[in-house]
């Protein structure tokens, strides 16, 4: 599950990241409130703002935690396990329900970190390889230097 979150929280757009979302949660109640210009005046009048800031960005925190866990429990209902496969072909993606293959000039987007890689075939539309997936950390490398040699911005 921890796995199904990451990838989930590596497809977030920057605009809904919560460096993002906080600061323009923070400016959007003093500009509604007394204005920027009563917090420049009165430093201390920004206080609860900022408690109700902190307020809305956990509780869209613990929204967004509870969608993802939601979302990962439907997806193993409906899928199962699930592997996937690269060659110099492309991306087999296999699942108990269903295999997909793509070919490599399919794919937009690679997003690699040091135990997962995102390969996008759309916007938001990916198959995820954590490091779990492979028997040896060879094969890791070995897979991470083939999506960076066949994606066109891995």
């Amino acid at each position: 599950m921890d796995e199904f979150l990451r990838v989930q929280r590596m497809c977030v757009p920057v605009w809904a990241r919560w460096y993002v979302f906080a600061p323009c949660v923070l400016n959007l109640i003093v500009l509604l409130g007394a204005g920027w210009s009563k917090v420049v005046s009165e430093p201390t009048s920004l206080l609860p703002d900022l408690i109700l800031t902190a307020f809305i960005s956990l509780l869209a925190a613990a929204i967004t935690r509870y969608t993802g866990v939601r979302a990962w429990r439907k997806t193993t209902l409906l899928v199962g396990g699930i592997r996937g496969v690269a060659t110099d072909w492309g991306i087999e993606w296999i699942t108990a329900n269903t295999t997909s293959k793509f070919e490599w000039s399919k794919f937009v987007k690679a997003r690699q970190e040091a135990d997962l890689s995102l390969v996008f075939y759309a916007t938001r539309g990916l198959f995820y390889f954590p490091r779990s997936f492979f028997a040896s950390e060879h094969e890791w490398q070995q897979f991470n230097t083939l999506v960076r040699s066949r994606v066109k911005n891995g």
